[in-house]
This record gives structure tokens, sequence and C-alpha cells, in this order.
């Protein structure tokens, strides 16, 4: 991808739901759900080395990639497509600094940067690359030498799809927090790339038929004790679920831990489907010790307390790469179909039980998250 390429910072697509009801026919989906574009792959355009054209050489990293005196105007002034953008070469981290700082007409220094004239103008208005010096008569821009070290790290980030609000960070950044930037975007791609590969797996087995779909789903029962849980249940639209999920898991953890803490892991119930045309509704569930709710300790505006029966449920373990929508659906139907098997009869709603400790955000495409249950 070009440094002018995608310049218009697009946002991700809502994520889709899946529908939940007392039959475990679907669910909807948990918090902290959704799909992401796919990032754009390309080819690596390689670095085009000019010769130099005067003594004074641009160097970065001890090699000479360049080579055009500033005081001589730029003959063949570059096009307002992109220009070959650098190779992981020219740049290296500590060569900020060039041997000279002197300006630069527009044109020698985006032939320098690899940068169109469209890119840099487009730079200077976002503040992500202001000249250094422009003519109040004509408008004329320049920039210093030592600007090229950010202008062709610019160029390196949009390759990897990079959105400008991040490359803004990064420059705005010290070194170590920048690479720090740097470091937790690729991790995020990884993350989502291997989701999509589970995906792509998924979509391919059902387009081919049969049932390996449920491979690597190890269904299980277990017996689940009466609670005593905090909770709090609403009817909301798709648009409010994220949101709503994400404050009501801090709220109702948090009164929990001003009480003893949790008596064990939190789980949201899926009452009835959540999309365009249903909505619930969703119960967040909080397991705390027998007594609370009984002795005035809950605030009057805050969560309810309620004993949750007990009761043998099926259940599956999910992991990171499968808790994303589409893939989470596999998960329900592989114990719907335990269930079928073993004449089961669901009990109850579905639910997904977070485990312990966990934090989904930022655990491995193969690290546990989560159980996906259904009481019968």
């Amino acid at each position: 991808m070009t440094p002018t390429e995608g310049l218009t910072e697009g946002t991700t697509p809502a994520p889709a739901r899946r529908n939940a009801d007392a039959s475990g026919t679907s669910a909807a989906d948990g918090p902290g759900r959704g799909t992401a574009a796919t990032p754009a792959t390309g080819t690596r355009p390689t670095s085009t080395v000019e010769a130099p054209a005067a003594s004074t050489a641009d160097t970065l990293g001890g090699r000479t990639v360049d080579a055009a005196p500033a005081d001589i105007a730029d003959p063949t002034p570059p096009s307002t497509t992109d220009p070959t953008p650098p190779s992981t070469t020219d740049i290296q981290a500590g060569d900020a600094a060039e041997a000279t700082d002197q300006l630069l007409s527009i044109g020698v220094f985006a032939r320098r940067s690899r940068l169109s004239l469209k890119a840099l103008r487009l730079y200077d208005r976002l503040g992500l690359l202001t000249p250094a010096d422009v003519d109040p008569g004509n408008g004329y821009r320049r920039y210093r030498e030592s600007q090229l070290f950010a202008a062709r790290l610019i160029v390196l980030l949009r390759q990897l799809d990079m959105p400008l609000s991040t490359v803004r960070d990064i420059l705005a950044a010290p070194g170590a927090t920048g690479a720090d930037v740097l470091t937790a975007y690729w991790e995020a791609i990884e993350r989502r790339l291997a989701g999509q590969r589970e995906l792509a797996a998924l979509l391919r087995t059902s387009l081919l038929g049969g049932d390996a779909r449920f491979d690597g789903y190890d269904v299980r029962e277990r017996e689940v004790p009466e609670q005593l849980v905090l909770t709090e249940c609403r009817h909301l639209r798709l648009e409010e679920l994220e949101s709503w999920l994400t404050a009501t898991k801090v709220r109702l953890s948090a009164v929990a831990q001003d009480n003893g803490g949790m008596t064990g892991p939190l789980f949201v119930i899926f009452h009835g489907a959540v999309n365009d045309d249903s909505d619930g509704p969703v119960e967040v569930c909080v397991p705390v010790r027998g007594t609370l709710g009984r002795d005035g300790a809950l605030p009057a505006d805050g969560p309810t307390a309620r004993e949750e029966p007990a009761h043998r449920e099926a259940y599956v373990r999910v992991t990171k790469a499968q808790f994303d929508m589409p893939q989470i659906l596999s998960a329900y139907d592989a114990v719907e179909r335990s269930m079928t098997a073993r004449k089961r009869t669901c009990a109850g709603s579905p639910r997904e039980v977070y485990l312990p400790g966990v934090d989904i955000a930022a655990a491995a495409p193969t690290d546990h998250v989560c159980d996906v249950a259904y009481p019968i």
C-alpha cells in the first residue's frame, strides 16, 4: 500500500450478533465480540536509490540513499502519484538527525522522502509532517533535512496499513513508547488474522459439508451448585449491547469486591435474541457470598440479588480465536448437537461463562477465554 492510498480513514463495521432462546437454537453475542476489516496485502516495493548529484549525501544508518543538493531547484518535480516507497533499510532508529540540517524545497524533499506532493500536503493538513518554513508571500513550503526520518517512517508505517491516527501517536511518542505502540498495533492484527483463519476454515468446511466443523470441540457435562448472584437484566437493542455489557460487568464486579469478593465466574445469560428485530433480555450475573443482599449491603439503586438454582449443564470451552462472531456459533452448535446425541433436554437459556482472571482482549488466539453452556 502506498502512502497516499487509503488516506481517508474508515471505521470497522459493526459486528453481527447471534440469537439466543431457551431452546438453544442460537445465541447472542458476548461482550467485546466483533469482526474487523481484513487488512490489505500486497507486494512490498523495493527502494529506488538515486545517484548522488553532489557531495552532500543523505545518509541514514550509514547508508547513502540519495544526494540532491538543497540549494538546487528540482528540475523534475515528482508527480502527484506516489513514488516508490523506501525499503526498511532506509530507516534505522537513532538516525533522525542528518549530517546537515538544510532547508529543502518541497520538490527535493518529496523526491528524497519518496512521498508525493499530494501526500505531503495531506500530512501537513493533519499535523503529521509540518513544513519547517512557509513563505508568507507565495506559500511555498520548505522542509528541514532532519524531517526526512519522520517522512520515511510514515511511508513504512503506512505499508502496514496503519491508520493515520496511530501513525500520529508513534511520531509524537518517545522512541521506546512509539515502539510499544507499534508492537500493540501489530499484535492486534495478528489476533485478528488468527480469528480470520479460523473463520476461513469454518467456511471451507461448511462449503464442503460434513461434520468436520465440530472437530476440536470437546463437549462435557458438570454440576453447578446453587449460587447467590448479583444481577442486572435489561431489554436492549443490538447497538446498545456492547457498551451495556462492559459497563455492567465492571459495576457488578466492583459491588462484589466491596462486599467480600466474587465466589465464582461471571456469566451472561441470553434469555432472548438480541438483533435488529429482538431486544433480549440479557442478564449479567456475578456470584457472591450467601449473605449479600439479605443484610442491606446493596445500594437501593444498584443491582439486585437472586438465587441461581443448582443444575447440570453441558458446556464446551472456547479459545480466543473461536470467540469472535461468527466462529463461536460452531461452539453453540456443538453443544446442541451433543445434547441431541445424548438425549439431553435443554432446561434453561444458553449462557457464556467467563473464565476468572482472563483478559479477553489481551488473550492469545489459543488461550481459553470462556465456556458456552446450556442447562440440561
